[in-house]
């Protein structure tokens, strides 16, 4: 899961700039995440096979989604 923290400074075209609540993630790990309302959330993995994943959104948000697959 993501880790929220407040300010992040981030390089920007060379130089350093202040970022306000940004959340960090670990890019070790292959993964698909939603924000909703300054929240950060992993979506559900897909099993075995190919994959989709749909999300739904109403009044700007992501507020639903499904995951589904198919195996050969």
């Amino acid at each position: 899961m993501g880790v929220i923290q407040e300010e992040v400074y981030v390089k920007r075209a060379g130089k350093f700039v202040k970022v306000k609540n940004a959340a960090l993630v670990s890019l070790d790990k292959n993964a698909v995440y939603r924000v909703i309302d300054k929240s950060i959330d992993e979506t559900d993995k897909q099993g075995e096979g190919f994959g989709k994943q749909i999300f739904n959104w109403q009044d700007d948000k992501p507020l639903f989604y499904e995951v589904s697959y198919t195996k050969r």
